[in-house]
This record gives C-alpha cells, structure tokens and sequence, in this order.
C-alpha cells in the first residue's frame, strides 16, 4: 500500500468515526470511563452530542449513575448489587397481583 493510499484510507476512518450514529456514541459513552479515547472518537462524540439530545440525556444519566456508585456505602459494594435487590417472596407476588389486574382491565 502506498503512502497515499494509507492517507486516505486515514482520512476516511476519521470522517467515518465523525459521523457516528447513536449505537457508537452510546457505546462510547458508556466505556468513556475505562477506555481512553482516540482524538476522532473524542471529535466525533462531542459533534455527536451537539446534535443529540438523546444522547446528551444518556450521558447525563451515565454520570449521574457514576456519582450514585461512588457514594455508595463500602458494605453495599463489597455484598454486591444483585443481593441488595432482591425483592421478598411476598413483594414479587402483590407486583404479579397488581399487573395481572391492569392486564384484566384492559
């Protein structure tokens, strides 16, 4: 491949990666935390979320998510989040009563 030919074919990955759609910029947002972006993926996400309200919404939610984990008590991290939700035995048997009766009505 000559030299020009690996410019554009540069070129183009950037342009692609400028134009995401939703499903990219979600992903993106979602790993931003962990995985450290490339400069085209940074560009393209932030035009990504100017014209996005969707997307700015998921980002906000992101953080908001974020900042709820870190104030977590040590305790309910160390148990982990699948045991501190369970609901009880009778909990689940009046929500399958309650939507029973809502599908009943309809």
């Amino acid at each position: 491949m000559d030299q020009k030919s690996k410019r554009q074919s540069g070129i183009g990955k950037t342009l692609a990666t400028l134009n995401m759609n939703c499903r990219e910029a979600s992903i993106l947002l979602a790993n931003a935390g962990e995985l450290k972006l490339t400069r085209p993926e940074r560009w393209g996400l932030w035009i990504h979320l100017l014209i996005c309200g969707t997307c700015r919404q998921f980002r906000a939610q992101i953080r908001f998510l974020s900042q709820l984990m870190a104030a977590a008590p040590k305790e309910f991290m160390e148990i982990g989040f699948a045991q501190c939700t369970r609901l009880s035995t009778q909990r689940v048997t009046q929500i399958k009563d309650l939507l029973r009766q809502a599908t009943e009505e309809e």
